[in-house]
């Protein structure tokens, strides 16, 4: 996924869970909107090919398994709006959309936990973004079930502000994994670039090395290393340049360091020589 598109779903994340929204039936139409939007943002609806892996993987005769998630209630809620009986069925849409791409509805109820420990250990199957987008969908599910349940005066006050806030602070957990995955991108996306510029000065130091000129050649890689370090640190990043261009810099380090080494010695001789000289003149 682009870094754009994670962006755009980190960015969804961030707007639901700070949504000032309390009645669940409200929120509920923002969250569907939400979870279209990051669906699109990761062209996620598109790989079918997701779903044909999986059924790949599965035993001969092993069926995918379809959700419970029960809709049919929608024309016993007489109390929800028409907007909101719509994005009922679109989140029903969805729901069948990603279950015919392979994706499975959460088995447990802390699956958001569960989600975020398998990517702090590397487990997921997909990245955070994909995992956010398709969770926003399973959250809309679990809230459209809440609230096409009974009629809204059924309903206290005190359970609608816990219907959402559960769904919000679910969707803060999940925000803030993907910005720090986000911000992890960045870097990597920047140090990549800087990785183009210092291949380019690699192969320039080389021309100018087998010219003869090895000091040069040497200090053209150590300054280009250090220009590109000092521009990562004034935007509060680390630049790790890759492990090809770490030996070939460090090489031209320990080279240039010999050299500095010689001159100095070199200097001490002459220095030397030179007050032995005006010793002997007096």
């Amino acid at each position: 996924m682009e870094m754009n598109e994670q962006a755009k779903i980190a960015s969804i994340l961030s707007s639901l869970a700070e949504s000032k929204e309390a009645d669940p039936a409200k929120f509920f139409t923002e969250l569907v909107k939400g979870a279209e939007a990051a669906l699109d943002a990761g062209r996620i609806t598109e790989r079918e090919n997701s779903g044909e892996r999986d059924q790949d993987q599965r035993p001969s005769g092993e069926e995918t398994v379809k959700s419970d998630f029960d809709f049919s209630k929608m024309s016993e809620a007489p109390h929800l709006a028409r907007e909101q009986l719509e994005a009922v069925k679109k989140t029903a849409e969805m729901v069948e959309s990603l279950e015919e791409a392979g994706y499975k509805k959460p088995e447990q109820g802390n699956w958001v936990s569960s989600m975020l420990d398998n990517h702090q250990r590397g487990y997921m199957q997909s990245d955070i973004f994909t995992e956010a987008a398709v969770g926003l969908v399973w959250m809309a599910a679990k809230l459209a079930e809440k609230i096409i349940e009974g009629p809204e005066n059924a309903q206290t006050q005190d359970r609608k502000g816990e219907l959402v806030s559960e769904i919000k602070g679910e969707l803060a957990k999940i925000g803030k994994a993907a910005e720090k995955q986000l911000a992890h991108s960045h870097i990597r996306e920047a140090n990549q670039g800087r990785d183009v510029v210092m291949s380019m000065m690699v192969t320039q130091a080389r021309n100018v090395w087998r010219s003869g000129d090895h000091q040069k050649a040497d200090q053209m890689i150590i300054q280009t290393h250090e220009k590109l370090a000092n521009e990562a640190k004034k935007q509060h990043m680390h630049y790790e340049p890759h492990p090809k261009f770490q030996k070939i810099i460090s090489e031209a380090k320990a080279r240039e360091k010999q050299r500095t080494k010689a001159a100095e010695q070199q200097s001490n001789v002459n220095e030397n020589a030179k007050r032995k000289e005006q010793g002997l003149n007096l």
